[in-house]
């Protein structure tokens, strides 16, 4: 072929003759080509057909059940506690290695059908930091006219970079969460008009202290006639205008107790409040009635929001979950006239504090209790055999308990007592006495659980014939037990 003959020199130096006699060869060599790329393009064709002939399995699912699948990848990948039904919010970071657009990359047809289904796109979260804005375009863009679930992520310059972006959207939104710091670049009333639609809105401050800072009060949420849920983070409330009146659940984290009482005043129809104020006021604030509220969370720090219980009043209080975390020495006495002074039929508290504190709550409880859960902080075992045996013992304690929870529990389970007390509770009742209907008891890793007895494991299966609901969850092994749901070999023990 011509390029092995080793030609050289220019077609300057050839003869006429040399010329011709090169053409000659290119010409070969470009039919030789020709003729080889026929005979390729003749042994490809039979493969294509064969391929194109291949069916899928998957491809020939419906696209609803393809729809379902994609739910659900988007429910493993970004599992978040949500409502039934609910899709989680689709974290930005992650875009090209899980969620819509991953699944959108993987053939035409799964392309097809992701671009489509306007639910995939419509919770999102931008947290990656550097982001230029253009992944979450494409998202707003592919929501269609859903509802819209944002989360500008933690980082104040997000709001700065992203609120431009999304407000054009705002008539949409759904639920609205960011983070701000003195001074706002730009303004978080770049959103002008009515949101209609928005029902939760979380703000959180990053920065300095609020409450003195020269700052315009936010005017954008004030009319959203749809909002109910409000989060506020250090963010004090006098510096953004709500529609207080309407909201329904309230949660103030960092506030003063002056900022926070205003707020309460505000709100006189809050039927869940959850706060963590700090900062002790010097002077007493005006005491505050919240006629609507049926579930109060005191998180991580009772002792901090102590000082505060003596001036709400919550008359319709039904629901009470307290965390006292780090005081040894938590006092219960002013949750106590809370209740009190309340006058509430109080059904249902969560507590996750030290024994001490957990008694003397519950020793103060209105005698309308009856569903408790107990999350054991520092409890020994002969603590809580000591709970149980009163419950035993005392007739008064309690005495319209129904459903008893202790989880995470770290020490050795006196299942002597526990048996007791459910026997006491479930069968030696009169008949207008209430009985226990459900315990469930979950162990957290820690010493090495006993063994529980045949005796034990006999008369527990005797109470569950009785009716009983028993879930007893991370025992050490012992198999055979009919109260042990423990399923996965992860959730037993290690000594």
């Amino acid at each position: 072929m011509g390029e092995a003959s080793g030609h050289s020199n220019t077609p300057l130096d050839f003869t006429n003759s040399q010329l011709r006699d090169r053409l000659a060869e290119i010409d070969f060599d470009i039919e030789e080509l020709q003729a080889k790329i026929q005979r390729l393009q003749t042994a490809r064709k039979p493969i294509v057909d064969a391929l194109d002939a291949i069916v899928y399995p998957i491809l020939t699912l419906p696209t609803e059940i393809i729809s379902e699948i994609f739910k659900q990848h988007l429910n493993h990948i970004f599992d978040t506690q949500l409502e039934e039904n609910q899709l989680p919010l689709v974290n930005l970071r992650h875009a090209k290695s899980a969620g819509p657009l991953f699944l959108s990359h993987v053939c035409r047809a799964w392309r097809c059908i992701a671009v489509n289904m306007p639910s995939l796109w419509c919770r999102v979260r931008e947290d990656s930091f550097l982001a230029d804005g253009k992944l979450l375009t494409c998202w707003l863009q592919r929501a269609g006219g859903q509802m819209l679930h944002l989360d500008l992520g933690p980082d104040p310059t997000q709001t700065t970079r992203l609120l431009p972006i999304v407000a054009p959207y705002s008539p949409r939104w759904r639920t609205f969460k960011c983070s701000l710091r003195h001074p706002i670049s730009i303004p978080i009333d770049t959103v002008s008009g009515r949101i209609l639609l928005l029902r939760d809105l979380d703000i959180r401050w990053d920065g300095p202290g609020s409450r003195d800072l020269e700052m315009t009060p936010i005017t954008a949420f004030s009319d959203a006639p749809e909002l109910r849920n409000v989060e506020l983070h250090h963010f004090p409330p006098q510096r953004i205008l709500l529609p207080w009146a309407q909201l329904t659940h309230l949660i103030l984290h960092g506030q003063n107790f002056a900022d926070g009482i205003e707020a309460l005043r505000l709100t006189p129809n809050l039927e869940e409040l959850c706060i963590d104020l700090h900062s002790p006021p010097d002077v007493a604030p005006k005491s505050v009635t919240l006629n609507h509220v049926q579930k109060l969370v005191l998180p991580d720090e009772y002792e901090w929001v102590a000082d505060l219980l003596p001036y709400i009043t919550l008359p319709r209080l039904d629901t009470l979950d307290i965390t006292s975390k780090y005081a040894e020495d938590a006092d219960a006495e002013p949750l106590i006239t809370l209740l009190q002074r309340s006058h509430c039929a109080l059904r249902s508290i969560s507590l996750h504090s030290n024994y001490e504190f957990a008694i003397s709550a519950l020793d103060g409880t209105p005698g309308s209790l009856g569903t408790i859960s107990i999350r054991p902080m520092h409890w020994t075992s002969r603590e809580l055999a000591q709970f149980f045996t009163r419950l035993t013992s005392d007739s008064t304690f309690l005495p319209k308990l129904r459903c008893l929870e202790v989880l995470q529990c770290t020490m050795v389970i006196p299942y002597t007592e526990l048996v007791e007390m459910l026997s006491f509770r479930r069968c030696d009742r009169g008949d207008n006495e209430t009985r226990i209907e459900s315990f469930r008891l979950e162990r957290s890793a820690g010493v090495a659980d006993k063994v529980p007895s045949a005796a034990v494991e006999d008369k527990l299966r005797s109470l569950m014939d009785d009716g009983l609901d028993i879930r007893i969850k991370r025992l050490e092994k012992s198999k055979g037990l009919p109260f042990n749901n423990n399923d996965d070999s992860e959730d037993s023990d290690e000594e």
